[in-house]
């Protein structure tokens, strides 16, 4: 199985040379120092997402770290993005693992709706700034 597996890879990768050499390219131009800058504005981003999760959960009485809650944000991330459909999956992922923390359902259906409202709001309003400055 391990023999297959490392065939098929071997075989998409050369189907997908030119794709491939492209972005080893593109990679090759990379500057570090503003990959680590970017890099910590993500993390920093992460955390005041979990923080604001935190903060709504504490606002309904129920007391989560500021760690617990950046490794569920973090996680759910990771879900949403590595399968299809997975807002939908991560949401679900999410709630249980509030309703294991004994954070009440209704407060942590409403901590997912108001915190992912508050961040379309917060993107849609980064988005119209950033065409309004180029226009």
């Amino acid at each position: 199985m391990a023999a297959v597996l490392v065939a098929a890879v071997v075989l998409l990768a050369i189907d997908h040379r030119h794709e491939l050499a492209a972005a080893t390219r593109f990679l090759a131009r990379v500057s570090p120092p503003k990959l680590a800058l970017a890099t910590v504005f993500e993390a920093a981003s992460l955390v005041c997402f979990a923080g604001v999760q935190r903060w709504l959960l504490h606002t309904g009485g129920a007391r989560l770290s500021l760690r617990t809650m950046t490794a569920l944000a973090m996680a759910a991330g990771a879900l949403a993005g590595a399968l299809p459909g997975g807002v939908a999956f991560s949401a679900a992922w999410l709630f249980r693992q509030l309703r294991r923390r004994r954070v009440g359902q209704a407060l942590a259906a409403a901590v997912l709706v108001v915190s992912g409202a508050l961040s379309v709001f917060s993107c849609s309003s980064c988005s119209r700034q950033g065409h309004s400055a180029r226009a």
